[in-house]
C-alpha cells in the first residue's frame, strides 16, 4: 500500500516539502554522509572485529557490563570499547579493552564519557 505524503524531517524538522514512497527526505536534504570515516567505523567494519565482537558477547554472557542506572536494559547487543578507537587504535582489538553492552548504555557512553578530554598521565 502507498504511504500518504508527509513532510520532509531535514532541517530540524521545519521543511515544507513533501516525500513520498520510501523516501526518507526531500532532494534538498538527502545528501550521502561525505566525511572521513571514523577509527571506530573502520575498525568495525573488518571480518575480524565481527568475529571478535561474537566471543565478547559470548564472554559476557549477553549481560550489559556498562549498566548505567535509568538506561540499562540488560541485555548486551553490542561491544563497547572502554578506550575508543579514537583516543587508543592499538587497542581496539584488545579483548581487555572490550565488553558486552546494551544499545542505550553504550549510546549513552559515546555522548558523554568517550568525548570527555583524555587524561594526562
Amino acid at each position: 500500500m502507498p504511504r500518504a505524503p508527509r513532510h520532509c524531517p531535514g532541517a530540524n524538522g521545519t521543511c515544507d516539502q513533501l516525500i513520498t514512497g520510501s523516501q526518507r527526505y526531500c532532494d534538498d536534504h538527502d545528501q550521502p554522509w561525505r566525511g572521513p570515516r571514523t577509527k571506530s567505523s573502520q575498525v568495525t567494519s573488518t571480518a575480524e572485529w565481527k568475529d571478535l565482537r561474537e566471543f565478547i558477547l559470548d564472554r559476557d554472557q549477553h549481560r550489559c557490563q556498562i549498566q548505567y542506572e535509568g538506561r540499562c536494559i540488560g541485555r548486551a547487543t553490542v561491544v563497547d570499547k572502554k578506550e575508543p578507537a579514537s583516543r587508543r587504535p592499538d587497542l581496539a582489538y584488545d579483548p581487555e579493552n572490550l565488553r558486552a553492552a546494551c544499545e542505550p548504555c553504550n549510546d549513552h557512553k559515546a555522548r558523554t564519557e568517550d568525548r570527555r578530554p583524555r587524561k594526562r598521565r
